[in-house]
């Protein structure tokens, strides 16, 4: 009987050990995922010339997001829906950081509808609307359809254009056309 009482203490003493541990882990747990030590307040971005730091963050919306909570992939998935990019790269960095590396489509042509110039790659997708950095060839659009980034214009025009700015720059050397 002895022994009996003994076992039922051992148990006992076990499962008071067990819950101490199960209480302490979810109280660190809890710590962890609701600690402002942990939320995100440093983002680097990287790989950026169309769109600023400042339109990817916005899009991004990490800032006071507790990192535990962030998925990186989920947020590399949302910024590929911004037409200039073409791939990014999300990575978290304890206890606060979001580094975004992103990469962009390359404009080829400026496509110019109205007053406004359209940056436009290769495909014909709308990038940006703002102007080059280098000299692009104009493709002035005459046709006064509503345009927007992300929308789509005449491929074959662009990669014709494209295709005689290239043997036009060998020739004549970089310069708006």
């Amino acid at each position: 009987r002895r022994r009996a009482g003994r076992n039922v203490l051992v148990v006992s003493l076990n499962k008071l050990v067990g819950l101490a541990l199960f209480l302490a882990l979810g109280g660190l747990v809890y710590w962890v995922a609701s600690s402002p030590e942990f939320s995100a307040s440093r983002v680097s971005i990287a790989g950026n010339r169309l769109m600023t730091a400042g339109e990817l963050e916005a899009v991004a919306s990490v800032s006071g997001v507790n990192l535990f909570w962030l998925r990186p992939a989920e947020l590399g998935q949302r910024l590929r829906l911004l037409p200039p990019v073409e791939s990014a790269n999300v990575s978290l960095e304890l206890p606060d950081h979001v580094l975004i590396e992103v990469k962009e489509r390359e404009p080829v042509a400026i496509w110019l509808a109205g007053d406004t110039p359209f940056l436009v790659d290769r495909d014909g997708l709308l990038l940006a609307a703002r102007p080059a950095a280098r000299p692009l060839t104009i493709i002035r659009d005459v046709s006064n359809q509503a345009l927007a980034p992300g929308s789509r214009v005449n491929v074959d025009a662009v990669r014709n254009i494209s295709g005689l700015e290239n043997l036009l720059a060998q020739t004549f050397g970089p310069q708006p056309r």
